[in-house]
């Protein structure tokens, strides 16, 4: 099983990759969904897990991964530039958010 090293976060936005790994932390989650394949890597378990692994900047229209996604209050996903003051700085946050518009 591979190790990954996971940095303190500094104050700001959090990217959506960054909600995943609070939300299901490291674990084997491909396998409990249901994928055939599953490795330790991260980003294919966030792909199995069915969250879009490709996206692209509501204002500026660059491309996105999860890693470089930030999810902002209007429901839309960013780049870093764009994020500014609309984006979540924690995982308890976004999912307050999140289940209010439920």
């Amino acid at each position: 099983m591979k190790k990954i090293r996971i940095k303190k976060r500094r104050e700001g936005p959090i990217t959506c990759l960054d909600i995943f790994k609070a939300e299901y932390g490291h674990i084997d989650f491909a396998s409990e969904v249901g994928a055939e394949f599953c490795d330790d890597d991260l980003i294919n378990q966030y792909m199995h897990a069915g969250f879009p692994v490709l996206s692209g900047c509501q204002d500026c229209e660059a491309t996105l991964g999860p890693w470089n996604a930030y999810p902002s209050r209007t429901g839309q996903i960013k780049c870093k530039n764009c994020i500014r003051e609309s984006g979540f700085t924690s995982a308890a946050e976004a999912k307050s958010c999140s289940e209010k518009l439920s």
